[in-house]
């Protein structure tokens, strides 16, 4: 057991894939989502 739980440890980081020189990472979909309040607020 303590073989393959150190294992990837021993291994190093995962580093995430990379496009052009830059990471990868999660993309934003960017979709408005509907409005829950009715009237406006103030900060």
């Amino acid at each position: 057991k303590a073989r393959t739980y150190l294992s990837p440890l021993v291994r190093g980081e995962d580093f995430p894939p990379f496009k052009d020189g830059l990471p990868r990472y999660v993309r934003l979909r960017n979709v408005a989502v509907p409005k829950k309040l009715a009237t406006g607020f103030k900060l």
